[in-house]
């Protein structure tokens, strides 16, 4: 028995812990979920939910039903870390889709089982709590809204209404320069066990999409001339670290009020979009 707690104790300890907050009202017929945190190097991420937080506190959605669920890593701080603190990374953590004929790109523990990491469960209990109708996943690295799947060069049967929507979100001023395209496609490469893939191809969200809200172009064409060398930590803060948060961040803003407050003839389209019957 002593065991079994010590062990409990371990495995509780090196968690990360995931923050869920819910906006709007439980009756509210559009549901959108937006996951941040998955790799802790890629600061913007969690930044992104706080501020979306703090804004939706403050103008509540009236039709649309808000979650932002965060991965809360504990441990020391590394510029270069993309994995959770038992190195494994949790967007190839997710059970490989039967479609995928892609070698998984396993950055960190390639050992890892599917879905084995806690922090993996606890996502997936969110998602099937909160049966999101739009999920959008938010990383850093690059500029662009990717759809699936990562895992393969197939696209979904709704993939163009994934292009409409990401092409709506970043419009007007939010990423001029994100390009709107198949993940592989975009990044030239394929990955295994990804969330994304999991939700649209498992659980059947409806819309989701990939959202890379910050690149550096200057570190990334330092990171390409560089090839294999290993990542040092001053090229992984100019990758992941912008200078300034506030510059990155609030253009995203205007992309969070169309998804929250959308206006009729748009709130019409989503839910057309997402299969929602209003």
């Amino acid at each position: 028995m002593f065991l079994l707690i010590f062990a409990f104790f371990i495995s509780f300890a090196i968690c990360a812990p995931l923050t869920v907050s819910v906006h709007g009202s439980a009756e509210a017929p559009l549901r959108v979920m937006v996951v941040c945190g998955l790799h802790p190097r890629e600061v913007v991420s969690p930044a992104l939910c706080a501020r979306w937080a703090a804004l939706l506190a403050e103008t509540p959605p009236a039709r649309v039903r808000f979650v932002l669920a965060t991965v809360q890593h504990s441990f020391p701080a590394d510029p270069c870390w993309r994995g959770n603190a038992r190195g494994v990374d949790l967007n190839r953590n997710w059970p490989h889709i039967p479609m995928s004929t892609a070698s998984s790109v396993q950055l960190l523990n390639a050992a890892a089982a599917p879905a084995g990491e806690a922090e993996t469960q606890a996502l997936d209990a969110a998602l099937r709590e909160h049966a999101p109708d739009i999920l959008l996943a938010v990383h850093s690295g690059t500029n662009a809204v990717l759809t699936p799947y990562d895992s393969c060069d197939a696209t979904p049967a709704n993939w163009p209404d994934l292009l409409r929507l990401g092409r709506w979100l970043v419009a007007g001023g939010v990423c001029p320069q994100c390009s709107v395209d198949a993940a592989p496609r975009h990044l030239q490469y394929e990955a295994s066990g990804t969330l994304t893939d999991y939700a649209l191809h498992v659980l059947g969200v409806p819309l989701v999409l990939t959202l890379e809200v910050y690149e550096n172009a200057t570190a990334v064409a330092a990171l390409v001339r560089s090839k294999d060398a290993p990542l040092d930590a001053a090229l992984c803060r100019a990758l992941f670290v912008p200078p300034s948060m506030e510059r990155v961040l609030a253009p995203w803003d205007e992309a969070l009020r169309r998804l929250a407050q959308p206006s009729d003839d748009d709130y019409v389209e989503l839910c057309r979009m997402a299969g929602v019957l209003t």
